[in-house]
């Protein structure tokens, strides 16, 4: 079945890539179109609170000693190893070290989404969403921001040239896609904390809908 799977997301690389630049604009548009940012100053503001007090932290305290971190090394093998058991792949074993980074085996075909997905999947985020079955109070939506900011500066870190991962999706592939990426993830999971799963749903529809929209208006 990973066979199978693997070729369907492989085959759809450079189309998604290629169409990424073009939904950027609208995925960003919605974003206000949402509401979310609107959102954010009232009913998410405790994000605000808790992306602020991470990038606080990180500026006076985390940036020089994340130069080498086993913690975010092991969040990115992770985030590998959730897209390859969601690919159905069997994981073998995680590896990490504290400067001289780490691995993640597994069996089976492999495809470019297990490889670039650290660098656009908050996977830390699945920490918040469990807590919110059970609770909903600040303490929630603080760690949401806190992980979030976290997120964005280990991207920021681990995105360079000599980066393995970016060398076998092609760079040329990732400065396509991550963005929209990015902004795509960010923006259904922020939605989903301030307004739930109906507007996070919704966002990601638009965006593919408003943008599919314009190509129409384009053609005809």
């Amino acid at each position: 079945m990973a066979k199978w799977i693997s070729r369907i997301i492989n085959a759809a690389k450079w189309p998604l890539a290629l169409c990424s630049p073009v939904l950027l604009p609208f995925a960003i548009a919605q974003w206000f179109g949402s509401g979310l940012l609107a959102g954010l100053l009232v009913d998410g503001r405790w994000i605000l609170v808790g992306g602020a007090t991470y990038l606080v932290l990180w500026q006076l305290a985390f940036k020089r000693r994340l130069t080498g971190s086993w913690f975010s090394t092991l969040e990115h093998e992770i985030t590998h190893a959730v897209f390859a058991w969601l690919t159905l792949h069997r994981v073998h074993g995680i590896r990490t070290s504290w400067n001289d980074g780490g691995w993640m085996r597994y069996s089976g075909p492999g495809n470019w989404l297990i490889t670039i997905s650290p660098y656009f999947f908050p996977t830390l985020l699945l920490i918040p969403v469990v807590l919110d079955l059970f609770i909903f109070d600040q303490v929630v939506l603080f760690m949401v921001g806190a992980i979030s900011a976290y997120h964005l500066t280990s991207t920021i870190r681990e995105t360079h040239l000599a980066q393995t991962d970016l060398k076998r999706t092609g760079y040329r592939f990732a400065v396509l896609f991550l963005p929209t990426a990015n902004v795509m993830v960010h923006g259904t999971a922020l939605l989903y904390f301030t307004k739930g799963s109906d507007a996070a749903i919704e966002y990601v529809n638009r965006s593919w809908s408003n943008m599919l929209a314009w190509l129409a208006g384009l053609i005809s």
